[in-house]
């Protein structure tokens, strides 16, 4: 057993876990959470998606091809110290767009004693100064937004997905081991930078059909998929979004809005680079990802199997509980019969 399945199977056994007192008890199952962590997040959708109950589970397991990602936006903040992080556009079965924003920030134990009792500081030098000590730990999240950024945060790139690629669950799983990988923030290595393009390098080598969209060309980025190959296919993407049905003709109209693309670099500081993308740690976690990926698809096989199976004991119990009754009913009529018959006897034998 490799240590993404046992990973995930620890998360599948959370919840005994939390009986004994050895986990925090997750929150509650959602898709667009408010505001948690990754793990959590990924937790629950692996919760809903590999769902044994007959009437949910089902349900759960359509919304899992249904609900996609359909365009990545990176931000970056103008105040210190230029906070970066990643927005998705997703499509869900209901018919139109839902958002997700993804950071990482940083979190520093109550005491040295009890390091797993975490409070969230501020984005500020104290931050910077505490990372460089050693002294923090990442706080990589997820939460619930209305649309994109309206702020005068700068959009540093927009990345198209093919749609129906890149499922939301995939995202999690990616953002879950890339957080498993770095637990410590470092304020030079493992910052909000590397966090957000680290999520679109994986899933691009993942998912080679993303393309690049109104790239200002003054942006110098680290990315290795930008060629001839990513150009071609943004062509094709454009001339079958123009044959696509009316969700999709929702989004070209998104995509023609006007978008603030800075010529700010991303994973620089001050205009001061201090972050490259190291494709070694690219082609782990994508390997991760995959195995992960194949581990998920083996539980919800598992669960439709189970599902089958119940359905068909309900089927039999009620056949057989229908077989049952029509018994029931036929003895009560032999005895409502004879119990006519044996009054109407003795009837007869009173007149004589």
């Amino acid at each position: 057993m490799t240590l993404c399945t046992s990973a995930l199977l620890r998360k599948l056994f959370r919840p005994v876990l939390c009986i004994l007192g050895m986990a925090a008890r997750p929150r509650r199952l959602e898709e667009f959470p408010i505001n948690v962590s990754i793990e959590d997040w990924e937790y629950s959708l692996l919760r809903l998606y590999t769902s044994r109950d007959i009437e949910s589970g089902p349900t759960n397991r359509i919304r899992l091809s249904s609900t996609y990602i359909v365009e990545f936006r990176r931000y970056k903040e103008h105040a210190h110290p230029e906070h970066e992080y990643l927005i998705a556009k997703i499509w869900v079965p209901e018919g139109y767009y839902r958002y997700l924003r993804i950071e990482r920030t940083a979190h520093i134990p109550l005491n040295e004693a009890s390091k797993s009792t975490l409070r969230s500081i501020p984005t500020t030098s104290l931050q910077a100064s505490l990372a460089v000590m050693g002294e923090l730990y990442v706080y990589d999240s997820v939460k619930s937004i209305e649309e994109w950024p309206t702020t005068s945060d700068q959009c540093l790139d927009r990345l198209q997905c093919p749609r129906g690629h890149i499922r939301l669950l995939d995202l999690a799983i990616v953002a879950t081991l890339l957080h498993d990988n770095s637990p410590r923030y470092q304020i030079l290595t493992r910052q909000c930078y590397w966090y957000s393009d680290m999520i679109l390098g994986v899933l691009h080598r993942e998912f080679p059909d993303m393309t690049a969209l109104d790239r200002d060309a003054s942006i110098t980025l680290s990315y290795s998929y930008d060629d001839e190959k990513s150009q071609s296919s943004q062509d094709d993407t454009q001339k079958e979004d123009a044959q696509d049905d009316k969700a999709q003709d929702d989004k070209a109209q998104d995509d023609k809005d006007d978008v603030d693309i800075s010529d700010m670099t991303s994973g620089t500081y001050m205009r001061v680079p201090i972050y490259t993308r190291p494709l070694d740690v690219i082609i782990m976690i994508q390997k991760a990802f995959q195995e992960r990926r194949l581990a998920v698809q083996s539980l919800i096989s598992e669960a439709e199997q189970a599902v089958t199976r119940r359905e068909e004991h309900l089927r039999q119990l009620e056949i057989a509980t229908e077989e049952l009754e029509g018994q029931i009913a036929a003895v009560t009529d032999q005895l409502a019969a004879a119990t006519g018959a044996g009054g109407q006897a003795s009837m007869t034998s009173g007149l004589r």
